[in-house]
């Protein structure tokens, strides 16, 4: 079919009445909106005077260079929000550098904030605008666009009245090509002529009155928003923003990190993998990776810092940034206490274990003090000298040591207030005969002598025989130790032979009385018979 010379510059001059008319019934924006705060920008700080109810409030600021301000405000602290733009900004890591290091300059650039005022009954409300900072001074940009409110028209994209909807909807039916825009080669290009830092798309559905909801793509000094206006009359909301240099915000228009989430309520993260899901949730004043129950994991938000820290080796720290052990606790204030605790009624129960492919051992040390460590560990071989040794470190020796039979060392003395000996007969086996006439000559043989233990002080005075001596004379201890057994044995014995032969020389001390009473008797009969 032939197109008639006339048909494009009519359907043109209809379409330029129609859009004509379509402006003439438009209905325009308006901003009806109370601002929640009244905001002073000085030269290097910010101060918000609240102009709404609320329970709590929370101030974001992001900047270039990765600049970002946080403060949390609550009602009882009043109505002011105050902060020191360099003093108060968060520290950043600069040059790669492992640790946070203070900001000392305000970077020139433009500066985004919100103020997010919560009521008691949960209701937010928003503050938002932005300010410049040059050569370390900040002061208020006028050009920040005021918060818009949607009324069945969008600001700057002319909604044709009832006419022009009508006449639109004949030229669609007719010529159906006459309002699509089907293909736009390589550039689709809207400019800000007006020079005013925006630039923005309108996405809107419904018929205008009662949409389902409509959205701008928004350019403003080249941060991109992505803003709803959820139905007539109201304000715009921001659910999406990318600044300028890449941080991404949701719930939030001041992005202070690449990616920033924000929601009043907590926000959830999650990821999923068929029936398989994990969840970043905030909750409670917690943060928590959980996939079933929110109490797998969390940190508290006043944790302090450093309370979980995992270094390159896989080394886990509590309190321990740069943790030198598979699990490093750390405190400052008297509270470090590692604590196992099981309420089952079990019992007894494995609660501590230290397995080794080797002699395990642990360590004590007052690092308040030079050389107060002392090591505990396992020894020997099994069957045989297997030991647990208690061991002052440096000292080359062991001050203490538990054999697997039950005997047990000790380098120094022994003090107690009593020491009991098995001597039970049902403990005994092997019973014989002694003469303890003979256990007596041979301690009569056994040197006694004074001295004293290499290690002890000049004026330590001790009596008794050497180990040698005594395993020469009796046969008994092993030559280097006393066995307390075998010596009580041998006084015991050797006190029994002197009682014995005390007994004997008792009795014999009696029969020379008697005899010489018998002699005093016959001497003094002598005598009286001789004086008659």
């Amino acid at each position: 079919m032939k197109t008639l010379k006339w048909f494009k510059p009519v359907t043109s001059l209809v379409a330029a009445g129609i859009l004509a008319v379509a402006i003439s019934n438009s209905l325009a924006a308006t901003d009806g909106t109370q601002s929640a705060a009244a905001v002073t920008i000085g030269a290097q700080f910010i101060d918000i005077q609240a102009q709404t109810e609320f329970q709590s409030a929370a101030l974001r600021i992001t900047g270039p260079d990765g600049y970002a301000l946080s403060r949390q405000v609550t009602a009882e602290e009043g109505s002011y929000i105050t902060a020191d733009l360099l003093l108060d900004a968060e520290p950043q890591r600069f040059g790669g550098a492992a640790e946070l290091q203070q900001r000392d300059y305000l970077p020139n650039g433009v500066y985004r904030y919100e103020v997010e005022f919560r009521a008691e009954d949960g209701a937010i409300k928003f503050s938002k605008g932005a300010f410049q900072v040059q050569d370390g001074i900040a002061y208020e940009l006028q050009s920040e666009t005021e918060e818009v409110k949607y009324d069945g028209s969008i600001s700057g994209v002319q909604r044709p009245g009832m006419i022009g909807r009508v006449a639109g909807s004949v030229i669609d039916f007719v010529f159906p090509s006459a309002h699509a825009l089907t293909n736009v080669d390589n550039i689709l290009q809207i400019q800000d002529t007006a020079d005013s830092g925006q630039s923005r798309i309108a996405f809107e559905s419904g018929d205008g009155t009662t949409p389902p909801s409509n959205w701008w793509l928004f350019n403003q000094d080249g941060s991109m928003f992505f803003r709803e206006f959820p139905s007539p009359g109201s304000g715009g909301v921001d659910h999406v923003s990318i600044l300028a240099g890449g941080n991404v915000g949701i719930g939030t228009t001041t992005p202070q990190d690449q990616l920033h989430v924000n929601d009043g309520n907590g926000f959830q993260i999650r990821l999923t993998d068929g029936s398989m899901q994990t969840r970043l949730d905030t909750f409670a004043g917690r943060f928590a990776i959980y996939q079933a129950n929110p109490s797998q994991f969390s940190i508290n938000n006043n944790a302090p810092t450093n309370s979980l820290a995992i270094n390159a080796n896989g080394d886990a720290g509590f309190g321990a940034g740069n943790p030198s052990a598979a699990l490093h606790v750390s405190r400052s204030n008297n509270s470090a206490n590692v604590r196992v605790e099981d309420t089952g009624s079990g019992s007894p129960q494995v609660m501590f274990q230290l397995l080794n492919n080797g002699f395990p051992q642990f360590n004590m040390q007052d690092t308040s003090q030079t050389n107060v460590n002392w090591s505990f560990r396992l020894s020997g071989t099994a069957g045989s000298t297997e030991r647990f040794t208690i061991t002052k470190v440096g000292t080359g020796q062991a001050e203490f040591e538990l054999f697997a039979n039950g005997d047990a060392t000790f380098r120094g003395d022994v003090t107690a207030n009593g020491v009991l000996l098995t001597s039970t007969r049902e403990a005994k086996t092997d019973f014989r005969a002694l003469d303890e006439r003979d256990v007596l000559d041979r301690l009569a043989s056994l040197e006694i002598s004074q001295w004293r233990y290499k290690h002890e002080d000049e004026d330590t005075v001790h009596f008794g025989p050497v180990a040698e001596e005594f395993r020469e004379v009796f046969g008994l201890s092993d030559g280097k130790r006393l066995n307390m057994i075998d010596t009580n044995g041998i006084a015991f014995a050797a006190i029994k032979a002197l009682n014995t032969e005390n007994e004997t020389l008792k009795a014999d001390n009696r029969a020379i009385r008697a005899e010489n009473q018998a002699i005093k008797d016959r001497l003094a009969a002598l005598e009286q018979r001789l004086a008659e």
